[in-house]
């Protein structure tokens, strides 16, 4: 009587290993993932926080709401500088406060008039009840809103605090040392 040849049957470690390989190579391609999604994210956060500033634009942050709801509190604004003379009514400009001169103000320009080599400028929040009077020399320059970027000002302010960095850090220093780990790790079978 002939016998059926006989297939040999994969021993539990043998089935577990066969296993191991799709899983491990779906669980690094899902971290591959998420590293690139939280790179892009960071460099994009990074290059839209640095990149006007290092081209003349100044960033602000809004802190109060006193401009909503064009401006909500948390925004980003990005001004392009300009002389007094060149802002019109209607348009939003950040100035020092006039009261506070440690603190810049981004507010709505009613009127402005020019006498004297100094532009005086009544400007008001729009949430606001009460105008600023204020006034610069025509010489100096002031922002004008070009765009905001609204509640990155909250991400802006919390990767500005110690623990903030010191965790992303940790983050990046954690990812560098898996990266390594998986180049040097020497692969079955090669």
């Amino acid at each position: 009587m002939p016998t059926a040849p006989v297939t040999p049957s994969l021993t539990a470690c043998e089935r577990t290993i066969a296993v191991r390989g799709p899983v491990r190579r779906a669980v690094r391609a899902a971290v591959t993932l998420s590293l690139g999604i939280v790179l892009g994210f960071v460099v994009g956060l990074t290059a839209c926080l640095t990149v006007p500033a290092l081209v003349g634009h100044p960033t602000l942050t809004v802190l109060s709401g006193s401009m909503q709801p064009t401006l909500e509190v948390g925004s980003v604004v990005i001004d392009e500088k300009i002389s007094p003379v060149e802002a019109r009514p209607g348009d939003i400009v950040s100035f020092p406060n006039p009261t506070r001169r440690d603190r810049t103000l981004t507010h709505r320009l009613q009127k402005m008039r020019v006498e004297n080599g100094r532009a005086f400028m009544v400007t008001k929040g729009d949430a606001n009840d009460a105008p600023e009077r204020w006034s610069v020399p025509i010489g100096d320059q002031i922002g004008r809103v070009a765009y905001h970027v609204p509640k990155v000002g909250y991400v802006r302010a919390f990767i500005s605090t110690r623990d903030a960095r010191l965790g992303v850090l940790g983050i990046v220093l954690a990812l560098g040392l898996y990266l390594l780990v998986d180049i040097w790790r020497p692969r079955r079978g090669a």
